[in-house]
């Protein structure tokens, strides 16, 4: 899981991604949550694709 802040002049807003995959171009799936200061949920998204690589999934 990888671990951003992206600093606004008033809040700060943690964004959480992960992504993987069963082989090298293979079945992939990403998913990204953003979190308010306190750890609130705001929104979150994932992707999935049935054909793709290993690398495109870490991105």
């Amino acid at each position: 899981m990888e671990y951003f802040v992206i600093s606004a002049p008033i809040k700060s807003f943690p964004i959480l991604s992960d992504g993987s995959a069963l082989s090298n171009s293979g079945k992939v799936g990403t998913r990204v949550l953003i979190r308010d200061s306190k750890g609130d949920w705001i929104v979150g998204s994932y992707r999935h694709s049935p054909l793709d690589t290993s690398v495109f999934a870490e991105l």
